[in-house]
């Protein structure tokens, strides 16, 4: 998981990242309508690829943990993917975040 400190300046590192989460959250929010690969072995191939492109993420904001991961699968006819957002204090999951919450880190 690639851990970055959020300050009152966001680093260009953590701009970058949380850009590229907006971007591929609003590529793959439809996927459901998408045709799923024709064999298994293709379908594994594509979920695998899609989890190295997109490694979970974790935001630490003034000893507040945002964390971000993805969920993409495909079925033999449909294609899944979730965007799940955690807000951690102290441990304790405190709030199950949107892709707003990500948008905050960047006009923060």
């Amino acid at each position: 998981m690639k851990t970055f400190n959020v300050t009152k300046r966001v680093s260009k590192q953590a701009r970058q990242m949380c850009e590229e989460i907006i971007n591929t959250h609003e590529k793959y929010s439809k996927a459901y309508f998408w045709s799923s690969n024709a064999n298994a072995s293709g379908r594994r191939y594509a979920e695998q690829k899609f989890k190295e492109e997109h490694p979970d993420v974790c935001f630490v904001k003034d000893g507040t943990e945002i964390r971000v991961s993805f969920y993409y699968k495909q079925s033999c006819r449909n294609v899944y993917y979730n965007l799940d957002v955690s807000i951690y204090e102290n441990g304790e999951l405190i709030k199950r975040g949107n892709i707003r919450d990500i948008k905050k880190i960047i006009h923060a």
